[in-house]
């Protein structure tokens, strides 16, 4: 836009054709409007659109700095076109997609690998330790855009009831974790939650016996169903407040609508 008022300032008085008008002069700019003096009288224009199809400058110079700008304009609007279009690709496919049970994620982590984990927008799914593929990155499968990630901290020698939430994020839009083979599942950029340790509590506090794991082991990460999930961050909703609680409140309706989940907004 600067660029245009910069170029536009210098057309007063410069002479322009028209296939219809013939020759004019440009008396005035303002805003998007142009003015222009033929000889049957003033004719206004939008610019500075009127220089894709109706006037062309008689000054080379002053022309090809107008077709410049004109042409990277096309670009930006052509390249928005493009990403509002890819945008609903990929929300079209997410309707549409098979709803995997068990697609959601548990991770644990210390805190100094919370932090950084939740900073730079990805939780990694740690190694294989055995086998054909032992030291690859971990592949996560069942996780696909309706997944939710939970990331947990627990105090050392504590069982695995004292496991606590701090953290969690709906992934990418266009993640699939059988494409991921560096073990980096992506943040969506905007479903993204970091609790307090004040705001932490015990996850599996919220979730059936059955689905209480005795213990981790070596793993990074475990799956849960949706139904936990749900539980897990409608807990969290419920205990904050503001422009925080709001976020939550996005987030799990966001998580049900993807899931093909009832939601209720309280």
């Amino acid at each position: 836009m600067e660029q245009l008022k910069t170029a536009g300032a210098g057309l007063i008085g410069q002479t322009v054709k028209h296939r219809a008008f013939g020759s004019g002069v440009i008396e005035d700019l303002s805003g998007n409007v142009i003015t222009v003096n033929f000889k049957k009288g003033d004719k206004k224009f939008i610019y500075p659109d009127a220089f894709q199809n109706f006037l062309k400058l008689d000054d080379a110079e002053s022309s090809a700095k107008i077709n410049s700008i004109m042409d990277a304009r096309e670009k930006r609007i052509q390249a928005k076109k493009n990403e509002i279009r890819k945008t609903e690709e990929t929300r079209r496919k997410i309707r549409s997609m098979k709803i995997v049970p068990n697609s959601h994620t548990v991770f644990s982590m210390d805190e100094e690998e919370l932090q950084e984990s939740f900073s730079r927008g990805w939780a990694f799914t740690g190694r294989y330790m055995s086998g054909f593929s032992e030291g690859r990155p971990r592949t996560a499968g069942r996780v696909k855009p309706n997944s939710l990630c939970l990331l947990t901290t627990i105090e050392p020698g504590k069982p695995e009831s004292e496991r606590k939430l701090r953290g969690y994020y709906m992934v990418k839009e266009d993640f699939y974790g059988e494409k991921c083979y560096d073990g980096e599942i992506k943040a969506h950029e905007k479903y993204r939650m970091l609790l307090s340790p004040e705001e932490s509590f015990k996850i599996w506090d919220c979730v059936g016996e059955n689905e209480i794991p005795k213990r981790f082991g070596g793993l990074h990460f475990r799956y849960i169903s949706e139904d936990s999930a749900k539980k897990i961050i409608t807990t969290a909703k419920e205990r904050l407040a503001g422009d925080r609680a709001k976020l939550a409140e996005e987030i799990l309706e966001y998580y049900c609508k993807v899931n093909r989940l009832p939601y209720e907004k309280k």
